[in-house]
């Protein structure tokens, strides 16, 4: 299953509710404030479960960048050598590589869970509504920033300049 970076967009308003539903739950049942080590521990987790998942897709994008120069390299020594060119699919297989699709279902998850969170631990009178946004903002842009280096030709990420080796060469072959 891939995903498309505007897919993140739909972070933002679930975020948002769930912070409003966890505020709301906590008036409507009157809760006391309770011990905030269960809440650091889900916001450590979300916090990994999202660093990881950025970091990972830096990789493979840095992965990709290389293979295709290495591919647009390979293609041009083989055509001045000979007459014949092989097509290798080491490129198409590193584009075809991401996380499982259960990854990104988690962090959509843990982003609702922890928004949820957030908001039951608000006080029930006075609360922020430029932190709510503030909180749901920055996590629906890393996500998208996460999907779009994850899929870079989906979105507004591009290889237009990562490409033109490839294209330079198929020129200089004509």
């Amino acid at each position: 299953m891939t995903f498309h970076p505007a897919s993140a967009i739909f972070v933002l308003p679930a975020m948002l509710l769930m912070l409003e539903v966890g505020r709301r739950f906590r008036i409507l049942h009157k809760s006391p404030a309770e011990s905030g080590a269960i809440e650091s521990a889900i916001f450590a987790l979300f916090g990994l479960l999202l660093a990881f998942t950025f970091s990972g897709a830096v990789s493979r994008y840095d992965t990709h960048r290389q293979l295709n120069l290495e591919e647009s390299n390979d293609i041009g020594t083989a055509y001045l050598r000979l007459d014949l060119l092989p097509i290798t699919a080491t490129r198409q297989n590193a584009f075809n590589m991401h996380p499982p699709a259960i990854v990104f279902f988690l962090l959509f998850a843990f982003s609702c869970g922890s928004a949820f969170l957030a908001g039951y631990s608000m006080t029930a009178r006075n609360h922020s509504w430029f932190y709510m946004i503030a909180l749901a903002i920055a996590v629906t842009a890393t996500i998208y920033a996460t999907l779009e280096i994850e899929y870079p030709r989906r979105g507004l990420i591009r290889f237009t300049d990562i490409d033109q080796s490839l294209i330079d060469l198929r020129n200089s072959m004509k």
